[in-house]
């Protein structure tokens, strides 16, 4: 029995000894000490090295400042404090241009139609057809702002829904290659239907809605005896908790699932180690050992990919949020001051749009959850240690 084990051992460390191997050098490019050739080698056949090219322009300019020119580890770490708030102040500074210029304008607006009503009784005919000349007045102004804050809010949806039906493809696979193919599948699914969801979301709704709430709060400024505040406030009140609830689900089936693939995906690889220990002799362990090497390279492979794909949704949206805060706090400012005035027309209107401002905000918002949760949850889990 002794001779037949040792024959069968020299036998198998014979066959293995007559498989080619392929070798890291610094020639190549690779290097075996630290892994990198091979997470770049990784990078490239997954096709996540190909994400960043895929990205806009402006998003790739912002990534550049924070000296992120590539999908890459190194890149993502030392990325600086620093960077980050002196990335902020240049987009705040860039942002601040046409809404400061609009309230300025606006702000001119209300001191003549204040100083004008001042001269006029207030029962006098002409007292009502200065508020709603001042009141068309300030739309006016605000149309062509509002319409571009609006569409750049539903384009950086869209940007982002297409981005992660770009990154799903190559992020699944990755996790699938990482050992974990039951999470794969089940947060693909979701992720997907998020992100296709989103896109039509962005193209046929975002718009038409903000718009439709401007104008029903528009035109109860300009008449009051309509009473339509109650309506806006209706409305917006259900748009949030309706984001808050969808957002609530899905985040809560994303997690459910996950964990269940993820417990799944943990037996997966235990089984697989187990079987090479037990099933190749002499060289069972090390060939064991040398798939939790290239599981954990696939692993850091995925979280610089998650990491990656993060960061670029939250810089395509960073604009319009920016924006829409830096409307929002200049319409309130401006809504404080017309009731300080005695305007109380145009207090009520700025007041209107600074709630549908508020209202695509939170649209805008809502699409980031969701897509950050689609790639946060994945992310988060990892298989039990082996």
């Amino acid at each position: 029995m002794r001779k037949a084990v040792t024959a069968l051992a020299v036998l198998s460390l014979f066959v293995a000894l007559c498989f080619p191997v392929l070798g890291l050098s610094a020639e190549d490019g690779y290097y075996s000490a630290d892994g990198e050739g091979l997470f770049e080698r990784q990078a490239q056949e997954s096709g996540a090295a190909s994400l960043y090219g895929e990205l806009p322009s402006k998003t790739r300019r912002l990534l550049a400042e924070l000296g992120i020119e590539s999908v890459d580890f190194y890149s993502l770490l030392n990325s600086s404090p620093r960077s980050v708030i002196s990335l902020l102040m240049n987009m705040l500074g860039g942002q601040a241009t046409v809404p400061l210029k609009t309230m300025l304008q606006l702000g001119g607006i209300l001191l003549l139609l204040a100083a004008a009503q001042a001269l006029v009784p207030k029962g006098d005919s002409l007292h009502d057809s200065l508020r709603l000349l001042g009141a068309a007045l300030m739309l006016v102004s605000l149309i062509g702002p509002m319409s571009a804050v609006f569409s750049a809010s539903a384009s950086a949806i869209g940007i982002g829904a297409d981005f992660m039906l770009l990154l799903l493809p190559v992020y699944t696979g990755i996790i699938a290659a990482n050992g974990q193919p039951s999470l794969a599948l089940g947060s693909s699914t979701l992720a997907f239907a998020a992100a296709q969801g989103l896109a039509q979301f962005s193209k046929g709704f975002v718009v038409p809605f903000c718009g439709m709430f401007a104008a029903l709060g528009s035109i109860g400024s300009f008449v009051p005896e309509l009473e339509l505040n109650s309506l806006t406030k209706m409305v917006r009140r259900l748009a949030i908790g309706v984001t808050t609830a969808a957002a609530s689900l899905y985040a809560a089936l994303l997690s459910l699932k996950g964990v269940l693939a993820n417990a799944a995906d943990s037996v997966g690889a235990r089984g697989i180690q187990l079987l090479l220990k037990s099933a190749v002799p002499v060289v069972g362990g090390a060939l064991s050992e040398a798939y939790a090497s290239i599981a954990g390279s696939l692993s850091l492979l995925k979280s610089t990919v998650g990491v990656f794909a993060i960061l670029a949704v939250l810089l395509i949206n960073a604009p319009v949020l920016i924006q829409a805060l830096l409307w929002l706090g200049g319409l309130r400012m401006l809504a404080a001051a017309a009731g300080m005035l005695g305007v109380e027309s145009i207090a009520a209107l700025l007041e209107a749009i600074a709630a549908a401002v508020t209202l695509l905000a939170v649209l805008v918002l809502f699409g980031v959850v969701l897509l950050l949760l689609s790639v946060g949850v994945t992310l988060s889990l990892r298989q039990a240690p082996v």
